[in-house]
């Protein structure tokens, strides 16, 4: 099996995940109880839809510098996710900044339409994916 195929087990399914995670931030955003359980329980998916998040980025470059011989192409899937990667920073700063419900919800929501333009992207601008 080359590392190209191996990626495609690896990359896409940490993407989905990230996204996955991201959207469970969004409900707990909304939802959001200022007690200490749930502010513990929200850090955790928080870090993990961060980590995803990244750990997606960097499979993905690893995939593009096998398949496209660069690690960086300014595609637009590559570059909203980055975003998303930013945002998600974003969200895990006003969280240990100790910010209120409408800064959790305001990048929450950003952080999804961001997710539905990565996986539109490529159908409304020319992309390598």
């Amino acid at each position: 099996m080359h590392t190209d195929s191996i990626l495609l087990f690896i990359h896409p399914p940490l993407a989905i995940l990230a996204y996955i995670f991201v959207a469970v931030i969004l409900v707990m955003s909304i939802r959001y109880r200022p007690t200490k359980g749930y502010r513990q329980v929200m850090e955790k998916i928080g870090i993990l839809a961060w980590s995803l998040t990244l750990a997606g980025l960097i499979t993905g470059m690893i995939w593009a510098q096998i398949a496209w011989g660069s690690y960086w192409s300014w595609d637009p899937k590559e570059t909203s996710t980055f975003f998303l990667f930013l945002m998600q920073s974003c969200f895990m700063a006003a969280f240990y900044m100790r910010r209120g419900r409408t800064a959790f919800i305001v990048i929450s929501v950003e952080s999804v339409l961001l997710i539905f333009f990565t996986m539109i992207a490529p159908m409304i601008m020319k992309s390598l994916h």
